[in-house]
Formats: C-alpha cells, structure tokens, sequence
C-alpha cells in the first residue's frame, strides 16, 4: 500500500520541497490531482514480453568485440538491435560495390549502441554491485575476482528477470532506445542506398571513397531517435548524413557567396544535397592555416561570419558548430537561424527589460562572443563561444569511474574535461590565440556589415526566399535536458513508472517564469522519456511551432522570423554598426579584462606638486561633465513611453575579488547600478548647476522607489542588506536618503522612512555578514540615516545587524574572532569582505551606544588581522591569498578601518604604529593601477584626504596623485570608441561613474561624501557654493 503522505513529501523534493509547485504542475501539464496519479498504474507490459523473448536468445559467439563492462546485460539489447536489423534485411540488401562486408559492417555498428545503454544504465549496475558486495555474496578471493562474479551473474538469465522486475523502467525505456536506434541505422543505409546515384551525382568525388566500412552513429544529440551520422568508407573519406532539411544552409551559403562580388575573402562552402526531411553534406576536415596571412583570412571570416549571424538573428553558434578549415572557419549547424524569443514579457514596460531586449537582437546573442559556462563564485568556468571558446578545458562536477574492475567501483565526482573542439585555428601545430586578432574579426564585421547595409534591397529579396525552410526554436539550453535525463536515470527513479512521470513535470518549473513555456512541457517531457533530446520547429513567416512529433503548437510568437530579420536590416546604419562594435569589444573585454588595459606608469611621489597647476579643480569638474555627457548618451530608456525610468547597459563586476565582469543591464545597486550612477549625477548636477543631471538621476532612482514603495516585493525578490553589491538594496537606501538631502526632496526622505522597517527585516537572512554584502555595510547605512534624522528605528536597526555580527562571530583556535563572510574559505582580512570592514562598522556603533561588548569582539577581531600580517611586505594578508593593495583588501582598508577606530575612540597600543604601516605601504604600492574606487586611485586618495582629516596631516602625496590622473583622464575621450575596463564598467565603485564621483570629491572634499566608509553628516552644506 503506498504511503500517500510519504509519496509527497518524496516528490515535493523535486519541486523545492513546495507541494502547491508539485500539485500545480501536475494540474498545468496533464490535468492530473495529486490523489488521481498515485493511484495509476501502467496498462502496457508488452516490455515484460520482449525482455522475456530476448532472454531466451543465446548472446554466445554473436559477439567478438564488446567492452568488459557490464556485457552480459548490454549485449541483451544488442541482440535486439540485430535481430531488428536482420528482419528488416537492410545491411543483407546493400549492393556489394557500396558496402565492404556485412559482418565486419555490423561489429563497427554495435559500439556506439553498447555505450548508450551503458550510459542510461551504469548507476543501476553499479549500486546492484555495491548492495550484493555489502552484502557479502560475491563469490572470489579479491577484489577483482568478486567483481567478475558479477559480470558472471549479469549472463544470468534468473538474474537479468529479477533485475527487470527491481528496475521495470530501466528495460522498458532500454527496449525503446534500442529500437529507435535500430530503426535510424535503417533510414541511413536505406536513404544511402537510395540515394547514391543523386549523390555521386551532385559531389563526384564520393565515388572515389571507396566502399562503406562504418557509420559513426550519435554524432550530437539525438532527435526522435535520430542524430548526424558519419559515413566512413575504405579509403577514409567521409560522408555525413542530417536528419533534417537543409535548405537553410543552402540559404545561407548563396548569400555569403553573393557576398564575394563586394570582396570579401574567400570562405569554403560546404556542399550538400538537401532531401526535403533529410540531406547529406561533405564532411570538412580540420586543417591548419600555413602562414600567418591566413590566420588573419581566418578571423576577418570569422567577422564576416558574426556579421552574417547579426543580421540572420542567430543564435547558439558555440564552438561546437564551427570547423577550422584553413582560412574558412566553417559553420556546420544553421538550424538556428531567425531565432524568436518565445515571450517578449521581460522586455516590456521598464528599463530594464528594454535594456535586455538590445542585448537580445544585438551580436552578442549569436553565441559567437565568449560565454560561460559552469561560472561560479569559486570556478571561473570556461568558455564555450564559436570565436573564443575551445575543449579540453577542466569541467567541475564531473563524474567518473573509481577502482574500475573491482567489487568496490563506484562512482565520484571532481573535476573532468570537456572533450576537445576544432573551432580555433592553428599554426604550427599551437592553437592561434583568437584574442590577438580582435582587429582582424572587427574589420571582417565592419566589411560584411557594410555590404549589407549598402544592398538592403536585394538582401532582402533573398532573406524572403527563406520563408518556408525549417529552423529550430531553442527552448531552454541543451544542458538542462540532460541534466533532467541524467536525474530520470537514477536507480530510485527506475523503479517506479509515476516517479519518474511526476520528475518530468519539473519543466513546469520554467513557466513561474514564463507561464508560455507550459505549451512545450508536454512534448518535452515525451521526447525526454524516450530517451531524446527535445526538438521544436517553425518557419521564419510563421508564428507557429511544431513538436518532433509534428504536432502544431499554434500562435507562439508575436512577429515571424523574416519580419525580425527585415526589420534589423532596416536598422542598418553607421550608428548601430559602431553600438555593435562596441559590444563586441566589451564581450571580449568581460572575458578578458586585462586585454585592452595599459600599462600606466608608475607615479613618482617626488614629483614637483606645482604639476597640479592652479586651475586643476575647474579641469577635473570639467573631465567630471564629460563623464556625466557620457552617462547621459548611453542611457536606456523605456520602448513604453509611460514609463519614467532609465537604466544602462555595461560591464558588471561580480566575484570575490570583483574581477569577473559580465556584461548585462547594470542593475539597481551601489556598486555596479543605478543607485550609485544616480548618486554620481546627483552631485554634478548641484555642483555644475545643470538640472538634465539631475533629471537623469531621478529616473535612475526610480526602480529603486518602486521597491520601496511595494515592501512586500522588495522581500519576495530576494533582496540583501548589504550596502554595495549586486542583489543589495542598502546602497539604493543609502543614495535615496542621500539625495534626498542634497535635493531637500521630502518625498524621498519619506520613502525612506517607511521602508527602513522592512530594511531591518532583511538582517534575518543575512549569511553575508560583511560590508560590501552584509550587515556589517547596513550598521553604517542606518548611522548615516540616524546622524541625520535621529530616527529611533535607523539606530535599533543597526543595533539588529550588530546583535547578528556576534551571534555568527567564529572563535578560532587562538581564541581570535573572524566571520565566515565567502564559504569554503578561510575568514577575509580586508575590508570589504573582511574583518577590518567589520570591526570599523562596530566602532561607529559604539560611539553612539557605548555598549562594552562591542569592543570585545572589535578586539578579538583585530588578533586575528594582527596574526595574519606579514611584516616583510608590510601587509596584511588572507590565509590562502596573494597580497593586494586596495579599498577591498589590503593596507588601504586596514588603514581605513585603522582610522575610524581611532576616531570613534578605540586606541590600543599597535593602532598608531598600524596606521603609519599602512599608510606607507598604501602610498608605496597603492596608485597606478585604475583610476576607480573599489581598487584604484580614487579610492586609495579618499582614504588618504579621511587621514588628514583624522590625523589633522597634509598628506603631499594627494596632490601628486591629482596631477596624474589630471594627465591620464586628459587622454581619455567620453565618447563610447575607447574600450577599458575602469571606462565600460558604468558604476560607481569600478568604473565610469566612480572615477566622476571622484573627481568631484577631490574638488570639493567638504561637500561630496566619503563613499568607502559611508559617512557624509559633516557634509550636508550648501554644495552650491
């Protein structure tokens, strides 16, 4: 009797532990209750007949090539797949001048069968070897010896029953692939067969290739049982077989060999016979490039290439779809051509979703740029781009076979490597490195571009002739339909029909989302079940879709594909060819932030101060209003003219280090966001008296108002408390109460006023702790609002953010205290992330309250900095960690932190001697780097004007630091042409907006606030004088 209770907690695991998610699901997709589908049962046991019959056969001496493992169950398939092909008489009835012999033709088919079962099956067999080994009934001496009485046992035909009958959904859905396999082996040779004359016919050469030797059977995914197939023959060459139209990539070739007449460098064309549902091709071998002349051919191509995919609004073009070919990058999978997004609902209304909707039909949706993939906090992932990517890159998470042929094999995960690709070309046998050839792939765009551009009308003719070929609408990645594949093939799950039925519905998941998705989910889940990777159609003049199954999914997009394309022809101009530009430069500067930096010079501090010149504040307000032009030009405004906000498009620093850059909307936060370029404008519109920056920043405020105003979504979109990074809210907070100061706007003070309750709120789930994402920033966030206002709320939240500090303070073995702010890691030193940040906000805090055990944890956290200080590079460094020099980590945020407890009245006996340390390191080994805040020049000089103001010092140096990047921000031109990190990165702690901010905060110190310490109540001065 099933435990209808325990069924659903059961599956709810797969549903995020939320049962409405399960029962809605359930409802959604196939019109099932909760209670309706526990008590189903499967009708059809027609696979308990087949297995029966196959187990009567006899497998001995029908196999004299098969892998060891596991044989005896796999070779029970292959015995179907044989049977099946011997009653259809296919291979039997092949010509003798077109297949060499049948039998050797067999053997070769049989391995690419036996490691697809072996691929569906290996975790089963190997949690029965593991339960009959605990068990202690394999026979043998070893553990080898044990581990071939299992393969013995797999040759049991009692054995092989009670296996079925333990895991019915293993051979039931084994049965299935294997006919399915069978019966595509038997299309190929058949259509082969059928089609040799047409063949010989349209490509000559096939008649030389001698006799047919092998097919090469699950090249790529597999569709309805159907996958690309290699044709090998005696001497070699190859032929490859699609099972799908491909008058597409006739299409496509015709306008790039139109395209020849305008002087583009040759590109090789791919020949091919398309046969309506199927086509045969040539098969394009890698090859090198002979001289570097042809390396540079080969990226203009590939320029060409991206221009092509541009204009066809491509997508998925990974490096799996290109071969290196010479010169000719070779695109060998044109099914995604006229791409369409399924809905357009992200990008209505806002900004924001405006700002996606650029990136969406710009070139970076092609696939040609770097992404990437397995990205996280603690990998960097690799790259998987047609232009930049490449194989044979380390892979987390992969699974691999342990003590392999022992009775102990099990399965681990670790690192891995994905299989090698040949997109990239070479020289010399060496990859050629794609990153040295921007200019090439630049000049190659711009060229294609332009001959597009110059003949519309004639593009257009032929774009028209595309109207009934067959594309491919890309639902969700690839990846995760494998992902769900891999999951169904878990040994719990092949025990029982509805468990598996019931996993399928996690594809609902995607329609919280995009509730358009739920047309999809049933044939997904249909073609998963089969063994299948699942596949949708359309043709670009419809709306339409249709399934693998040929069943229509009627009005699924709002504009057909040749509409899309026409329509960014029309486009076409000198203004968006050079937006393109600049996107692709930014893509590859994400990727690879170093690329276009310079090398700038290393500051000596013994400069003459007099360099500065006596007009230097008026230069840097002016350079400060070239930077604010700049934000206003490149500003996304809403497609819905209702709407009042504005956001931009840049790149976004994420990670620990914030050096992993994406390039995305900005977002609403302080560091890389709205808040702190609203921030920015704010103060140069009161500083140069010119309301368009102001009017500016006001709309850039606004999606942060709208989360304010509506506390319930500002909780249900998972927000932080932290003052600075991506998904925070403090910054946005904190810029909102600041300039609603500067502006004397009541209306923001109020906004403010009534969200701080639900501000406080968020410390609860807190796991951050730190100052750029936790509550350490928020204590300093609330003080600046309670300094100002007096505000009872603002002090007891921070006092809230405080109480959680030393609730998760961890006391380690030298009886220090530090904060696990990043997992698997030990605690951060510095002050962004670390201690240091911490402690400096605690001591604000103390101030105020005076609360003693404030300044034990203040102490416990100072050992343990003090323990990790390394007197030989004066510096205080991370356990694990190279030594750095910034606002984020290092002596600059030490002597920051060193600073505001001293100020705050906390002295100790090493505080004054720390200060001079890291104040001399900072002006040793801290500027020359980038002119930003988070880790450059700008944020190391503020630190140094807050010293002065402490120690009651002037710090020469500042001027020296002024003259050179008076010098150094000269050079620069506001104009989106030059690419650089610290320039395309819009915000305001790594990027255009803090270097603004900046220099607006060295002209006139007493009335821009300090930005690293989020102070400013000293500050609140008329800034207009």
């Amino acid at each position: 009797m099933i435990n209808t209770s325990d069924k659903l907690k059961y599956w709810s695991k797969f549903f995020y532990d939320k049962e409405e998610y399960l029962e809605k699901s359930l409802k959604e997709v196939s019109n099932l209750e909760v209670g309706t589908i526990i008590n189903l049962q499967r009708n059809d046991l027609t696979w308990k007949y087949q297995w029966e019959e196959l187990l009567k056969g006899t497998v001995e001496d029908r196999f004299s090539t098969t892998s060891p493992l596991f044989s005896g169950f796999v070779e029970r398939f292959l015995l179907l797949a044989i049977d099946l092909l011997e009653k259809q008489g296919t291979i039997r009835g092949l010509d003798s001048h077109i297949l060499h012999t049948s039998n050797s033709f067999f053997e070769s088919l049989l391995p690419s069968l036996f490691q697809k079962i072996i691929d569906f099956s290996y975790k089963t067999l190997i949690l029965e070897l593991n339960v009959l080994s605990d068990q202690g009934l394999l026979q043998g001496e070893t553990s080898e010896k044990r581990y071939q009485y299992f393969e013995n046992l797999l040759h049991d035909k009692e054995y092989l029953r009670q296996l079925a009958n333990e895991y019915p959904e293993l051979i039931r859905s084994l049965l299935r692939i294997t006919e399915k396999w069978a019966s595509h082996v038997s299309e190929v040779l058949n259509r082969f067969t059928a089609d040799y004359s047409k063949i010989v016919s349209h490509m000559p050469e096939v008649k030389q290739f001698g006799k047919l030797v092998r097919l090469h059977i699950g090249v790529g995914d597999t569709h309805d049982g159907r996958s690309v197939t290699m044709l090998e023959f005696t001497t070699g060459c190859k032929l490859v077989y699609k099972p799908r139209s491909l008058r597409v990539d006739k299409g496509y070739y015709r306008i790039l060999s139109w395209m020849r007449q305008f002087g583009v460098p040759y590109m090789k064309i791919i020949e091919n016979i398309d046969c309506g549902s199927y086509g045969w091709t040539e098969f394009v071998e890698f090859s090198e490039c002979k001289s570097l002349e042809e390396i540079s051919e080969f990226y203009k191509n590939m320029g060409v290439n991206l221009a092509m995919m541009y204009m066809f609004n491509a997508t998925d073009f990974h490096y799996e779809n290109i071969i290196a070919h010479g010169s000719s990058p070779v695109v060998i999978d044109l099914e995604s051509l006229f791409h369409r997004h399924i809905s357009k609902k992200e990008f209505e209304h806002d900004a924001n979703g405006h700002a996606y909707e650029i990136l969406y039909y710009s070139v970076m949706s092609s696939g040609m740029l770097p992404q990437y993939i397995y990205n996280s906090e603690t990998y960097s992932g690799f790259d998987i781009s047609g232009i930049f990517g490449s194989g044979g890159k380390k892979v987390p998470n992969a699974v691999s076979l342990v003590d392999r042929g022992t009775d102990r094999m099990r399965l681990e995960r670790g690192m891995g490597e994905s299989g090698k690709t040949h997109n990239l070309p070479h020289y010399n046998n060496e990859v050629v490195d794609s990153y040295r050839y921007i200019n090439d792939i630049e000049q190659g765009f711009a060229q294609a571009y332009r001959i597009m551009m110059e003949n519309k009308h004639r593009l257009k003719e032929m774009i028209r002739e595309f109207d009934d070929v067959r594309v491919r609408v890309i639902v969700r990645n690839t990846r995760a339909y494998g992902e769900l594949m891999r999951t169904l093939y878990h040994p719990d799950l092949l025990r029982d029909e509805l468990d598996r039925k019931v996993v399928l519905h996690r594809l609902w998941l995607q329609c919280l989302a995009d509730p358009k998705h739920l047309k999809f989910v049933p044939y997904e889940m249909r073609d998963i079940e089969d063994g299948d990777i699942p596949i949708f159609y359309t043709c670009p003049s419809e709306r339409d879709a249709w399934a693998s199954n040929g069943e229509r999914i009627p009005q699924l997009f709002e504009q057909s594909g040749i509409d899309i394309v026409i329509n960014k022809i029309d486009k076409m101009g000198e203004k968006d060819l050079k937006e393109q530009l600049q996107l692709l430069n930014m893509s590859v500067l994400a990727s690879k932030p170093d690329l276009y930096s310079y090398r700038i010079p290393e500051i000596q501090l013994k400069d003459s101060n007099d360099a500065l010149g006596s007009n230097w504040k008026a230069e840097y307000v002016r350079l400060a209003t070239a930077i604010g032009e700049n934000l206003v030009q490149s500003a996304i405004i809403p497609s819905n003219t209702a709407a009042d906000d504005i956001t931009w498009i840049g790149l976004v620093a994420s990670g620990e280090d914030e050096r992993k850059l994406r390039l995305i909307p900005v977002g609403n936060d302080l560091y890389n966001g709205n808040s702190g370029i609203a921030l920015f404008l704010g103060y140069l519109s009161e500083l140069t008296a010119n309301n368009q920056y102001k009017n500016i920043a006001r709309k850039a405020l606004q999606p942060l108002l709208e989360i304010m105003r509506d506390k319930c979504r500002s909780n249900a979109v998972s927000l932080n408390i932290g003052a600075f990074e991506a998904g925070s809210i403090g910054g946005g907070v904190f810029a909102t109460y600041q300039l609603s100061r500067l502006w004397n706007d009541e209306e923001l003070l109020q906004i403010v006023k009534e969200y701080l309750p639900y501000y406080c709120e968020l410390v609860d789930k807190d796991t951050a702790f730190d100052y750029i994402g936790g509550a350490a920033g928020a204590i300093d966030v609330l003080l600046h609002i309670y300094h100002g206002t007096g505000w009872t709320e603002a002090l007891q939240g921070a006092e809230k953010c405080a109480e959680h500090l030393l609730q998760n303070a961890q006391t380690l073995p030298d009886g220090s205290m530090a904060w696990l702010t990043t997992p698997n890691r030990k605690p951060y030193v510095g002050y962004s992330h670390g201690v240091s940040g911490i402690i400096a906000s605690l001591s604000s805090l103390y101030r105020v309250t005076q609360r003693a055990e404030y300044i034990e944890y203040i102490e416990k956290g100072l050992q343990y900095e003090r323990a990790n200080y390394c007197a030989e590079l004066k510096n205080w460094v991370t356990p694990n960690d190279t030594a750095r020099v910034t606002w984020c980590h290092g002596a600059p945020g030490i002597l920051l932190s060193r600073l505001r407890l001293l100020e705050n009245g906390y002295w100790d006996a090493h505080i004054d001697q720390e200060i001079n340390i890291a104040l001399e390191t900072t002006l040793k080994l801290g500027f020359g780097t980038e002119p930003v805040y988070c880790h450059g020049d700008f944020g190391q000089l503020e630190i140094l004007l807050y010293a002065n103001s402490v120690l009651d010092r002037n710090e020469d140096t500042i001027n020296v630091v002024r003259a050179y990047l008076l010098r150094l921000l000269n050079n620069q031109q506001w104009n989106n042409t030059g690419v650089h990190r610290a320039f395309d990165i819009k915000g305001l702690m790594g990027g255009l907006s803090g270097i603004g901010f900046g220099l607006l905060k060295q002209a006139f110190p007493e009335k821009v606030p300090n930005i690293l310490n989020l102070e400013n109540d000293k500050f609140f001065s008329d800034v207009s004088g």
